[in-house]
Parts: structure tokens; C-alpha cells; sequence
């Protein structure tokens, strides 16, 4: 995999907060989840983040729970 995608990638029991860096220092301002397999899971962009944030989640929380899978 190319250096752009690996630096895109996040586990799903990582933290919102690591979402959140990952979508701040890459100009594609995405982070892609995938399982220990790297099979994709789904995205998470600064508006699942808000989203988040409104549900109560805050950035200790794990990202799987802010996750679109869709």
C-alpha cells in the first residue's frame, strides 16, 4: 500500500481523537477504518466527528462508534 492510504488508516477500537489527527494532517480529509484483516469497515470525516461529539461521545471514545459504515 502506498504511503497516502497508510497514513488514511485507523482501527476501529482506536480513539476519536487519532481520527481527528489523521483527518487534519492529510489533504484527503478522511480516515478509513479497517478490522485486523484490513477489510474496510467505513469512513469517518469531520461531520461523523460532529456528529459524535453531539451524541455525547468525546475523544477517548472509540471511532467504530462514529463509523459509516454505509
Amino acid at each position: 500500500m502506498n504511503t497516502l492510504i497508510n497514513n488514511l488508516l485507523i482501527k476501529p477500537e482506536d480513539n476519536i481523537h487519532k481520527a481527528l489527527s489523521i483527518i487534519n494532517n492529510q489533504k484527503i480529509q478522511i480516515a478509513i477504518v479497517i478490522d485486523n484483516n484490513k477489510k474496510l469497515i467505513g469512513t469517518i470525516t469531520d461531520g461523523d466527528i460532529r456528529r459524535g461529539f453531539l451524541k455525547g461521545y468525546h475523544l477517548e471514545s472509540e471511532v467504530i462508534k462514529i463509523t459509516n459504515k454505509n
